[in-house]
């Protein structure tokens, strides 16, 4: 079984570096910082991406 992912969830999986911030990462993405940060949620909750809510980047806050 596979996961389809949403643009903003792969964008970030190709644009996060160790340590980076949600803020850092939506700045690098030029994309609001709430957009992001609902997509790293989904990712780290392992839910589809096409539902989205919260969360923090690899264990990092903005």
């Amino acid at each position: 079984m596979y996961e389809v992912l949403d643009d903003t969830a792969a964008q970030v999986i190709l644009a996060i570096k160790s340590g980076d911030s949600i803020r850092r990462v939506a700045q690098h993405l030029h994309r609001p910082y709430e957009t992001v940060r609902q997509a790293v949620n989904r990712l780290e909750d392992g839910r589809p991406t096409s539902t989205m809510t919260t969360a923090s980047l690899l264990s990092t806050s903005a």
